[in-house]
């Protein structure tokens, strides 16, 4: 690889014990055999991958539900361990679940050896309940999840929460992220669910104004002198304010890359199981080979400048460009976003910008007053 890598997803289970009906991820086995992780290809991965980065790699456990093979988890810290003191690393841990799969077992293993912990978690238990079911049984989704973050948060365990917000199922987003507040959460994400495009204009409309109201509530607390959790959107406004500039959505193949359980190598989470974008296996005699280069080239020349969508865009170095898994899912071509997710940026990004140059020039003024 080019670039050091800094973020290797091992999908060590591609099995789950929900069903949601926005998942991506085709029920956790993104369209293959549901199976999880060996011992032998966790090895492998690490073999293979730990060369590729530099001084620091995080690995993150991911899934399916990943506590489903906890046991592999296990193996992965206790092999990681040894092997980045042998390739001079500092090597940290995360984790993707749905919240669901806990035991005092887990939750000491989480506490001692897991730095950041991402829970699903959808809204409130009408939107949650309504979007996501237990594969067996009728227990409620979001009162187990309520029940495994209350352990979390007796055991000391730091978690962000992340919610997929679906056409059907959008509801008061800025009441969720202070709910989410509320249960204790350090991080909090909204992700729009644009994998499957046409979304009403008016629902879009209605994700534009709910998606404002969370950001300005985040700009105002950190006009205040906090550092809110939450507001993606202004905190991309506010870099480019300040010299940022994005040219890709995301670092997949370039920096990330994830192991799928059967070694099958992939530029992110999203594309596994997509064959278009397989980039050979831990398992090859020699990787990376031609299918990863050819594969990195290609989203590596996906930026915004390259884009013929987003070449023009006035928002483009805001936003990045769609996520190009999103892209393939909806049109098969990565250079192609959506127009539900153009939409919206062109709505949001412009509404923001200005509501943050008022607020800057206002407390300019200020200021200047305060100093006369």
């Amino acid at each position: 690889m080019s670039v050091a890598l800094r973020n290797l997803y091992l999908l060590v289970s591609q099995r789950c014990n929900l069903t949601c009906n926005y998942c991506y991820a085709e029920g956790g086995h993104f369209g293959e055999s549901p199976r999880l992780m060996d011992g032998a290809t966790l090895r492998r991965a690490f073999d293979t991958m730990f060369p590729l980065a530099s001084k620091s790699l995080v690995v993150s456990f991911f899934g399916g539900e990943p506590l489903l093979n906890f046991r592999l988890m296990q193996e992965a810290v206790s092999l990681g361990e040894d092997m980045a003191g042998k390739h001079g690393l500092r090597l940290r841990y995360a984790l993707t679940t749905n919240g669901t799969v806990v035991s005092n077992d887990i939750v000491a293993f989480l506490r001692e050896h897991v730095d950041y912990v991402a829970v699903s978690l959808d809204g409130d238990e009408s939107v949650t309940d309504g979007q996501r079911h237990f594969l067996r049984g009728r227990r409620s989704v979001h009162a187990t999840v309520l029940e495994t973050l209350a352990r979390f948060r007796e055991a000391g365990i730091a978690f962000a929460l992340r919610a997929t917000v679906t056409e059907s199922g959008m509801q008061d987003l800025l009441g969720t992220v202070r709910d989410f507040g509320a249960l204790g959460a350090s991080a909090i994400r909204l992700v729009p669910a644009f994998q499957v495009p046409g979304w009403k204009n008016r629902r879009l409309t209605r994700l534009a104004e709910e998606l404002y109201a969370v950001n300005r509530d985040a700009m105002a607390r950190a006009v205040a002198g906090e550092e809110p959790c939450y507001g993606e959107q202004f905190y991309r406004i506010r870099g480019f304010m300040n010299g940022e500039r994005m040219h890709h959505p995301c670092d997949a193949a370039n920096g990330v890359l994830a192991v799928a359980a059967d070694g099958g190598v992939y530029p992110c989470d999203h594309f596994v199981g997509n064959t278009a974008f397989r980039m050979g296996s831990v398992h090859d005699s020699v990787w990376p080979g031609p299918e990863a280069a050819g594969v990195q080239a290609l989203l590596s020349g996906n930026s915004v400048e390259q884009r013929p969508t987003c070449r023009g865009c006035d928002v483009r170095h805001i936003c990045g460009g769609e996520c190009p898994a999103n892209s393939v899912a909806a049109s098969g071509d990565i250079s192609r976003p959506t127009t539900s997710h153009c939409t919206l940026m062109h709505r949001l990004y412009p509404a923001i910008g200005e509501a943050l140059r008022r607020s800057a020039s206002a407390r300019g003024e200020s200021q200047r007053g305060a100093v006369r």
